[in-house]
């Protein structure tokens, strides 16, 4: 669930200190080639995925919790398995660890948290078929990476919802849609009741970004392929769905109409949706992201264990 996070220890001077006398990892300086003098700030290192920095004003380390894990207790750096909340609990707690640092007095100001599902075909499919548009507004970014990836992502302010193809980005035979929503704004991670590290390690959290990912879905249009193509087939429904399925047809008519009119064609859409049967596909990736989570969240004690 929790992936990509970056994290300030309260107090620089003692975590600095620690980070220097015990030496957990190797500090790295910058230096002047020309007169080989080195400079105090930033000092930079890694530890497995983990990127750490001390700079003058502020350290932090960030990188992908999910990896972290799996590097740690099985060997090896990916992120395409589950992570469940235990999981995420002894990763943090291995984190604080090795860096010695206290998870109350410790902020967090970026996280990503998502699920991967498994559609039961290409996600690739979905991604350039079912997946159009996010409240009625086109992606911000839509990538194939060079045939290793299909990804499609809805950028606001504050936070990111993505949605992209897990088992071609690592060449799996599984098809595995990740979802996740990226938060890289503390005020909103502070609205959703995460302030400090140690705010997730508890399962009230997770219910909160739940809440929010689900809120993220919810907006999406998401549509059954075939019905679509049926829509465009039928004259006299052809270019209505052609209009209603276009980005910017709901971009023009948002600055045109009024709100209460704009809102009156938004139900007219959701009524011929549900008249149609074309949203069986995102109720039912609906229901994937429902069991997953309470798979997840419901785990056993046994937090080293391969999550299937």
């Amino acid at each position: 669930m929790i992936d990509n996070i970056k994290v300030y220890p309260l107090d620089k001077n003692r975590f600095d200190y620690q980070i220097e006398t015990k030496k957990p990892v190797d500090l790295i300086s910058e230096y002047d080639r020309s007169t080989g003098e080195m400079f105090e700030y930033p000092k930079k290192a890694r530890y497995k995925n983990l990127e750490l920095r001390i700079n003058k004003a502020s350290s932090y380390i960030r990188g992908s919790l999910h990896k972290y894990h799996n590097m740690d207790v099985l060997g090896e750096e990916h992120n395409h398995n589950d992570f469940s909340f235990c999981q995420a609990k002894e990763a943090i707690e291995n984190l604080c660890n090795k860096f010695y640092l206290n998870p109350n007095e410790t902020k967090i100001t970026n996280l990503e948290f998502g699920m991967n599902v498994s559609l039961g075909y290409d996600p690739e499919i979905f991604i350039n078929d079912n997946l159009l548009m996010y409240g009625f507004n086109a992606h911000t970014r839509h990538e194939n990476f060079k045939g290793k990836g299909d990804y499609k992502e809805f950028k606001k302010y504050s936070y990111s919802f993505k949605l992209y193809n897990k088992s071609k980005q690592f060449g799996l035979d599984d098809h595995i849609l990740r979802i996740e929503v990226k938060i890289t704004d503390k005020r909103k991670l502070n609205s959703l009741g995460i302030e400090n590290l140690s705010d997730l390690m508890v399962k009230e959290a997770y219910y909160g970004l739940f809440a929010f990912l689900l809120e993220q879905f919810d907006e999406l249009m998401i549509v059954d392929s075939n019905e679509l193509k049926k829509g465009l087939k039928t004259p006299e429904n052809k270019e209505w769905v052609q209009a209603y399925y276009n980005p910017n047809h709901w971009k023009v008519l948002k600055d045109e109409v009024s709100y209460k009119v704009y809102q009156r064609h938004i139900r007219d859409f959701e009524n011929y949706g549900n008249k149609m049967g074309i949203f069986n596909t995102k109720e039912a990736i609906g229901k994937l992201l429902r069991e997953k989570f309470a798979h997840l969240i419901n785990c056993n004690a046994d937090c080293g264990q391969k999550v299937a």
